[in-house]
């Protein structure tokens, strides 16, 4: 965008920003997730920043918020799946049990949240108190749908590491449900859902989820069925399965964005996306237009 306002930080800061080299303790990382190979995207020097010279950035409402909702159904949910675990066990062992006493009532997963809940960087406890009342009402709606459904819950908060190319990738999926079909794997996600179809870039997080679950095939023992993002604040899912396609493509890009990591000089890539960085205050080369 030629009308693009690039500007050094203001002579009113105390300092002068300079540029900022690699200090000589700060090291690449050896293995790679998706939310580093979305800021490199970005910005390359957005991804210095917070992944090579790990510089601390500021808390956000938005964070606490998300944070407290996905502790809250991990939790919920595991005290879900020890509740089937016991039902079998006293099936095994012959004994008489009362099963709907121990299925988590909606009671239960409100009383998780109040202990899950991050009061932290709300603007003001009025803020907090909006916030805090948004996530009842999601929770409550969780719950509804959930015990209707009442899926089958194969693992919460499942880490993953596998290679691709001589690279190593991570993550950690938020859930997987074992169906008829196969495995659903399961991204929780705390806004609303985007008008019309999933591109291309929307389904990369998934897509690297459904590589790993290829690569460990003796961990996740049954074919992935389907991939979706649940949007917690509507209910509404989307899902989907990548194609052979897709996934090749998706291997490309991966590779291709860790070898340009490995060989990057960082350098700063300023858009109206520079409003939306945890390190804007800092860096002098974040655009400043409208």
């Amino acid at each position: 965008d030629s009308r693009l306002k690039i500007k050094p930080l203001a002579v009113s800061h105390t300092k002068q920003v300079k540029p900022i080299s690699h200090p000589k303790q700060a090291k690449m990382p050896t293995k790679f997730s998706f939310s580093q190979l979305a800021a490199f995207d970005i910005c390359p020097l957005q991804y210095k920043f917070a992944f090579i010279l790990n510089i601390p950035r500021k808390g956000k409402y938005t964070f606490s918020f998300g944070r407290s909702i996905h502790i809250t159904l991990q939790r919920f949910l595991k005290r879900w799946m020890d509740k089937d675990q016991s039902v079998q066990t006293d099936l095994f062992s012959q004994k008489q049990t009362n099963l709907k006493s121990k299925i988590p009532s909606e009671k239960d997963l409100l009383e998780i949240y109040e202990q899950a809940w991050i009061d932290e960087w709300y603007q003001d406890k009025r803020h907090q108190k909006k916030f805090k009342e948004k996530g009842r009402k999601i929770l409550k709606m969780f719950y509804r749908d959930f015990i209707k459904a009442s899926p089958q819950v194969k693992y919460l908060e499942k880490p993953f590491n596998f290679k691709l190319d001589q690279f190593i990738i991570k993550g950690k999926i938020d859930r997987v449900d074992e169906t008829k079909e196969g495995l659903e794997i399961i991204d929780y996600k705390t806004g609303k859902p985007r008008a019309g179809k999933l591109d291309a870039k929307d389904k990369q997080q998934l897509l690297i989820y459904q590589l790993a679950s290829q690569s460990l095939s003796d961990v996740f023992n049954k074919p992935i069925s389907k991939l979706t993002y649940y949007y917690l604040e509507t209910g509404e899912r989307v899902s989907f399965l990548g194609q052979d396609k897709e996934l090749k493509q998706m291997q490309e890009k991966i590779v291709t964005t860790i070898k340009k990591i490995k060989s990057s000089n960082f350098p700063a890539q300023p858009s109206r996306m520079c409003k939306y960085c945890d390190f804007y205050n800092i860096c002098q080369f974040r655009y400043e237009g409208n």
